[in-house]
């Protein structure tokens, strides 16, 4: 790998490049980002030098988005909101389809972004059962952390 300079004054400085995510963040990146900026400052760094934040955000978010869109489907299913409701009574289906849109937001949040100390979804092992919380922290035990900080460096407060 070559790496170009470029003088500024009496200085050659290296030309650094990001690579550009051509996927957008989207909205559970974007709040996972304020997360790990706030409350994990060190994992935030890493993934930011180590140029793996976006793609990390934009997974993350497409995981997100497919929990999201899962919850609510079975909500609806379980609910027993239908096209037939929709027909019948069009306002009581926009106030269901949009009361199980917001709980189905709130779960993604507690899920996905643990800031809040009012989760406590845990099993009897001690460490929670979502499949995107476990391919997570999989996926974060796959980077090449030096073997010291490995242990100190978690996603979420609940794994």
């Amino acid at each position: 790998m070559k790496i170009e300079y470029t003088k500024v004054g009496d200085y050659y400085l290296p030309n650094l490049y990001y690579p550009e995510e051509t996927r957008p963040i989207g909205f559970w990146g974007m709040l996972r980002k304020e997360y790990l900026k706030e409350h994990k400052p060190g994992t935030y760094t890493y993934l930011l030098l180590t140029a793996r934040l976006d793609s990390y955000l934009v997974d993350l978010n497409e995981q997100a988005q497919e929990c999201f869109e899962l919850i609510e489907a079975q909500m609806q299913s379980t609910e027993g909101v239908t096209e037939e409701l929709r027909r019948q009574n069009p306002m009581e289906w926009v106030r269901h389809c949009n009361n199980i849109r917001n709980r189905a937001a709130e779960i993604i949040e507690l899920v996905w972004m643990p800031e809040s100390e009012l989760y406590k979804g845990e099993n009897s092992s001690g460490s929670h059962a979502c499949n995107g919380c476990r391919n997570e922290k999989e996926s974060l035990q796959g980077m090449q952390i030096p073997r010291k900080r490995r242990n100190r460096i978690s996603v979420f407060n609940h794994v």
